[in-house]
């Protein structure tokens, strides 16, 4: 799915096709949080690979430092929206992998 971008604020048709694919976005998302196979998947991405609730620096290595908070960055958007928008799916994925 691609983001659709708004160029003009005032066309109506613009406006529904952003907010249809935010939609459709929002729907994947609570797809995958409803399973516990999915759950799974996005614990594994946010506290393993994007590394949200760890230090992202690399003593000696400013490349790596950016890399890695590149990938934290990335974590905490797609975490704070879980827990925001399907609150309930959050607080069961971190149960699940205590």
């Amino acid at each position: 799915m691609t983001r659709v971008v708004v160029t003009d604020s005032a066309d109506e048709v613009q406006l529904k096709k952003a907010a249809d694919a935010q939609k459709e976005r929002d729907l994947g998302l609570s797809d995958l949080m409803q399973s516990q196979r999915g759950r799974a998947w996005m614990h594994d991405f946010l506290f393993t690979r994007c590394h949200v609730h760890s230090g992202s620096h690399v003593p000696g290595c400013s490349d790596s430092t950016a890399f890695n908070e590149g990938a934290r960055s990335i974590g905490a958007s797609l975490l704070q929206e879980i827990a925001d928008d399907h609150t309930a799916h959050y607080l069961k994925m971190l149960q699940e992998n205590l």
